[in-house]
C-alpha cells in the first residue's frame, strides 16, 4: 500500500468533512429562529406597506 496515496486520501476526506461542517453551520445560521423572525417581520412589513398603499386592494379587486 502506498502511504503517500493513503495520506492524500485522508487529507481529501478531512477537507470534505470540514466543508460539510461549514455548510451545516451556515445552514443553521440561515435557519436560526432570529433570522426566521426577521424574515417574517420583513414579509409582514411588506404586506402592510402594500395594504397602506392600496396596491393590495387593487390586486384583489382585479381578481
Amino acid at each position: 500500500m502506498d502511504l503517500k496515496k493513503v495520506n492524500n486520501y485522508a487529507i481529501q476526506t478531512q477537507q470534505v468533512t470540514n466543508q460539510k461542517i461549514e455548510q451545516e453551520k451556515n445552514k443553521e445560521a440561515v435557519e436560526s429562529p432570529k433570522n426566521i423572525e426577521d424574515q417574517n417581520n420583513s414579509k409582514q412589513d411588506y404586506v402592510k406597506m402594500l395594504n397602506d398603499s392600496g396596491v393590495a386592494n387593487n390586486v384583489n379587486q382585479t381578481i
